[in-house]
């Protein structure tokens, strides 16, 4: 009995001396983990997160640079096209206007010469039409410059833009409808042309007031050479400008410019 005593005491010793080695293990396994973990933070981490960034970077240059060889792609063809281009069209392109108008043009146009003419009172008209070739009008079988002058070309010039105003309301896929006609009685306002009938001078303003619905139409002319008509009465606006800057005076066409 007393054997078995001492040799369950020894092995009890053992046991525990084992236990206090086991426990030394564990807390070595421990500082094991913990200095791993602290280098996993410290170093290896930064490392991963360093290399997926080089990785991250070669990828969007490799995209990049396929992108830039495709641009150089395309240059090179835009290249060889203008290259080719220029050796087919050594000869210079000529540009005919002309070309581009209706067959009814010139017909149309010879009309409106008439019609206007006539609405405007032209003194001694017989008969007026538009010439393709110079692309004007003509009175009475004369081209404008020949049988007056200044102040009737002026005139004429002004009626071939009322024309040309005309067929554009009725008949243009783009119509400006914004026309600006610097002084139509020139010549005759400054004495130096033959003296325009007082019936030709109203009969023009009269057809710009009657003729609104063919496109905003701006006149610049001097109030002293317009003939007295009601303009505000056919919802004109007229406009004053002043060689002064005084308050309430418009200076020029344009606001603040000089």
């Amino acid at each position: 009995m007393m054997a078995q005593l001492l040799g369950l005491g020894e092995t009890e010793k053992d046991v525990e001396e084992r236990k206090a080695e086991i426990k030394k293990e564990l807390e070595m396994l421990k500082r094991q983990r913990d200095a791993l973990e602290s280098k996993i933070k410290t170093e290896l981490r930064p490392q991963e997160i360093s290399q997926e960034e080089i990785v991250n970077a070669y990828k969007a240059y490799l995209r990049i640079s396929s992108e830039i060889a495709l641009i150089e792609t395309y240059v090179q063809d835009f290249s060889d096209d203008l290259t080719a281009l220029e050796k087919e069209n050594d000869t210079k392109i000529e540009y005919h206007p002309k070309d581009y108008f209706g067959d009814d043009f010139a017909t149309t146009m010879s009309e409106y010469a008439d019609s206007i003419l006539k609405e405007c009172k032209y003194s001694g008209l017989l008969k007026a039409w538009f010439n393709f070739s110079t692309f004007d009008i003509e009175v009475n079988g004369e081209d404008k410059g020949t049988s007056h002058g200044k102040g009737y070309r002026a005139y004429l010039n002004t009626v071939v833009i009322m024309m040309l105003r005309k067929y554009l309301a009725k008949s243009a896929k783009f119509d400006p409808h914004v026309f600006i006609i610097d002084t139509p009685l020139h010549g005759f306002d400054e004495g130096i042309d033959d003296q325009l009938p007082d019936s030709m001078r109203s009969g023009l303003y009269r057809y710009f007031i009657n003729h609104q619905d063919e496109g905003q139409l701006i006149i610049i002319e001097n109030l002293d050479h317009i003939p007295h008509l009601d303009y505000e009465k056919h919802g004109v606006m007229v406009e004053n400008f002043w060689k002064s800057e005084e308050p309430g005076k418009r200076y020029g066409f344009l606001n603040d410019v000089k």
